[in-house]
């Protein structure tokens, strides 16, 4: 879990977790960095605690999702966004 105060996740982040099965990230986030997730193999499901609009809002870096399973969901508070 993201904590609340939390407004950025800079590039490489969490580059290649591959223990990361699911992760929470707040509404607040307003920039996900380049590769942030890049070779996350066992990333699977993002919750995002704002809605789906807050999300396409979010400032995303090139490839921040890049060698995440096809199966990547994002659940916002009012539905699923399949990046």
């Amino acid at each position: 879990v993201i904590p609340q105060n939390v407004t950025i996740i800079d590039q490489l982040a969490f580059s290649s977790c591959e223990s990361l099965t699911s992760v929470t990230i707040p509404a607040g986030i307003t920039k996900i960095g380049n590769s942030a997730f890049v070779s996350c193999k066992n990333l699977t499901y993002i919750t995002f605690t704002g809605t789906q609009a807050q999300w396409a809002a979010i400032s995303k870096g090139p490839n921040w999702n890049n060698k995440t399973p096809s199966t990547l969901t994002i659940h916002c508070t009012d539905g699923d966004i399949t990046p």
